[in-house]
């Protein structure tokens, strides 16, 4: 190991700093992950992301929005009739 290496358990348990006292806030260095889907505009329609798969392109944004609430509602059905 050089002496200018860090070991690998000096930095065991520590964790970014999200906020420098200068500088701010520094959303780059975040660990928190966004779980929520969201609808954005893209190449000429609406998409959602959610489950991990990308759905679009919507001509409207209420389309893409009624799509998406329509795969939540499924995904809550599927969970209740597996649980149940």
């Amino acid at each position: 190991m050089s002496k200018n290496a860090i070991a690998p358990d000096a930095l065991a348990g520590k964790r970014p700093r999200l906020h420098h006292r200068k500088r701010g806030w520094n959303p780059m260095r975040t660990r928190y992950k966004f779980h929520h889907p969201f609808v954005w505009f893209e190449n000429g329609g609406w998409w959602f992301k959610v489950f991990g798969e990308c759905f679009g392109p919507y001509q409207e944004l209420t389309e893409a929005r009624y799509n998406l609430l329509v795969i939540q509602g499924l995904s809550r059905q599927l969970r209740e009739a597996i649980s149940g």
